[in-house]
């Protein structure tokens, strides 16, 4: 089985698509077309969550989804999954879209089953989170922060790449991991208390004045 690209990952291929134009794809040589083509379905009790998944589910998202595959007869973009030793999957693309069909009871999903490692699963899970223009910096610092300390990325610059974004991009999210613990309280509260900017100057600040100060936001 061929490989999925970060950038393949990134350029949406979890993106949920109208019916006619999912036809239209598989009908096409496009990525997705040929990945609908490769999918097999398989019962969402064996596919697991991904340990290097940061992000928390929206309800309304998924609501939303779930009253879509229900208007739709079910066509939704497949899910990207990796097998395990133990003859489960882990998910590594479409938390939502598994959701979704767990709570409408689906029995199983279609799935597109790729042999990643762990640095692969990794690194496309989180291209599949940050292609997505809803994710607050604070969100793109947690994912970040799995990717390096599980040194699955060894540089800025390299992340940059990943992310289509610019080094200066990366130092920012980054800054949110110098902040004092119960600032992080604060944020794991709201996430989009602050972004990455006010993240970067409230470092040249006592704790306690960036402490005070984030709490009266």
């Amino acid at each position: 089985m061929s490989k999925v690209s970060d950038k393949d990952l990134a350029a949406g291929l979890r993106s949920r698509k109208k019916p006619d134009e999912l036809e239209a794809e598989v009908r096409s040589s496009t990525v997705l077309g040929r990945m609908m083509a490769d999918a097999l379905r398989i019962p969402v009790s064996s596919i697991q969550t991904s340990p290097y998944q940061v992000r928390q589910l929206d309800d309304t998202v998924v609501e939303d989804l779930m009253s879509s595959i229900v208007h739709t007869d079910g066509i939704i973009s497949p899910v990207i999954v990796r097998p395990l030793p133990d003859g489960m999957y882990e998910l590594v693309a479409g938390h939502t879209r598994l959701e979704a069909c767990k709570r409408l009871g689906h029995p199983d999903i279609q799935a597109i089953v790729r042999p990643l490692s762990d640095a692969e699963a990794g690194r496309a899970l989180a291209a599949d989170n940050l292609a997505r223009k809803d994710l607050c910096d604070y969100e793109i610092h947690k994912q970040l922060k799995v990717l390096f300390s599980n040194n699955f990325l060894k540089s800025n610059s390299e992340a940059a790449r990943l992310l289509g974004r610019t080094r200066q991009d990366i130092i920012r999210y980054n800054s949110f991991g110098k902040l004092p613990p119960s600032v992080i309280d604060l944020l794991e509260s709201n996430k989009s208390l602050i972004g990455g900017t006010t993240a970067v100057e409230l470092g040249g600040f006592p704790e306690s004045t960036v402490v005070e100060g984030c709490q009266k936001l």
